[in-house]
């Protein structure tokens, strides 16, 4: 296995330093919660990758901003009730 040396030097770890747009960290939000959804969908329930996702989804609701949180990503989207968000795709889930 290839290990990759990172230079945490040129890596700024300040969210602040990052020189982001509003609208880029808002589209950089939405297209994970939509590729998000869309690999919980494909994955096969029980697999590795199905048990990530839906760790993802399950996190608490917290209001804390981490970025690509379940919660950050339905605020930053406009989605009001994270909550209820949730519930809806554990029902298409089942469809």
């Amino acid at each position: 296995m290839m290990q990759l040396a990172l230079n945490f030097d040129l890596l700024p770890l300040n969210p602040d330093d990052w020189n982001l747009t509003q609208e880029l960290a808002e589209e950089l939000h939405e297209k994970f919660y939509i590729r998000s959804i869309k690999l919980l969908r494909d994955s096969v329930p029980g697999g590795k990758q199905w048990q990530e996702l839906m760790s993802w989804l399950d996190e608490p609701i917290v209001d804390d901003n981490r970025p690509f949180s379940f919660a950050t990503c339905c605020k930053v989207i406009g989605i009001e009730d994270p909550e209820a968000n949730r519930e809806t795709i554990k029902k298409y889930l089942t469809m």
